[in-house]
């Protein structure tokens, strides 16, 4: 099976390729609507490099500056998606003022180019869907090409032979959607970046293997980094009579079950005193002694 950065270059070709169909479709049936799918199709590749930029920055191994890793540089491709697709919005609604003067559609002469560009973008969704939960957000811009298509084709076709509103609100319909697909991407960035708590069964799953070793659970913070990894730290208590030494294996084997979550956690074993109470009346009478 291919790597994903080289599953993500497909990805980039397949749109690149898909941007120029959609846009010679533009050019030749003077569409609003197809012009509006093809400015959104220059934003999904603009998007695409930056998704593969990012990815492959998250895989550089922890670092003194990073000791968890640079597995959130993913969502900087998210962050980009989210630039340019605005833009590319922006830039939608500017054409779709200047049309209200008035223009010509020549739906079929741009059929075509239009529906080779959309073969394309449904190969790339259907390979973005794929892959990493990040590069699942940038399918969801890039699976709006799809749609857009439809009411493209639609609203050009009716631009045709009914009149050109038809193909302007069909390039309002696909701004509209864009800056849907906008607002979704912003609430999960700050999902992610908000330090989200881990789910519960993870925090289940910490008590469950202290107890099973003896030992008990007296506070835990657990954090998710991005989707499919945590961090965090947790304080346990061993039961009476176990030895430091022992505590600490047992310790380091539920940090090693939960790796195998994804969860990375620093248990911190605490001992409480333990003393007789002929010991503890020994500091008493040492400490009266002091203060005569």
């Amino acid at each position: 099976m291919a790597s994903v950065p080289r599953q993500l270059a497909v990805v980039v070709v397949l749109v690149a390729f898909g941007a120029a169909a959609k846009t010679v479709a533009a050019v030749v049936s003077g569409s609003r609507a197809i012009l509006a799918d093809s400015v959104t199709c220059f934003a999904s590749l603009a998007a695409a490099g930056a998704v593969v930029y990012y990815y492959r920055a998250s895989l550089v191994p922890p670092d003194e500056d990073h000791p968890y890793g640079h597995a959130r540089l993913r969502y900087g491709g998210v962050l980009a998606s989210l630039a340019f697709y605005m833009m590319a919005a922006g830039a939608n609604v500017a054409f779709t003022l200047e049309g209200l003067r008035g223009y010509r559609v020549e739906a079929a002469a741009g059929l075509p180019w239009l529906l080779a560009g959309t073969g394309l973008y449904a190969a790339a969704v259907l390979l973005a869907r794929s892959l990493d939960p990040v590069v699942r957000v940038y399918a969801g811009f890039t699976a709006s090409e799809l749609l857009e298509t439809g009411v493209s084709l639609g609203g050009s076709l009716a631009g045709q032979y009914i009149g050109y509103m038809y193909d302007l609100a069909g390039a309002a319909a696909i701004t509209g959607y864009i800056l849907h697909e906008a607002y979704e991407a912003h609430r999960y960035l700050l999902r992610v970046f908000s330090d989200v708590a881990a789910p519960r069964r993870l925090y289940e799953m910490l008590r469950r293997e202290l107890e099973l070793r003896g030992l008990r659970l007296v506070r835990a913070r657990l954090r998710m980094l991005d989707d499919r990894t945590c961090a965090g730290d947790a304080v346990a208590v061993p039961p009476p009579g176990m030895s430091a030494d022992v505590a600490d294996l047992l310790v380091d084997e539920v940090v090693e079950e939960l790796g195998k979550r994804n969860c990375d956690v620093v248990i911190h074993v605490a001992y409480a005193e333990r003393s007789s109470p002929r010991a503890s009346e020994a500091r008493r009478d040492a400490t009266e002694r002091t203060r005569l």
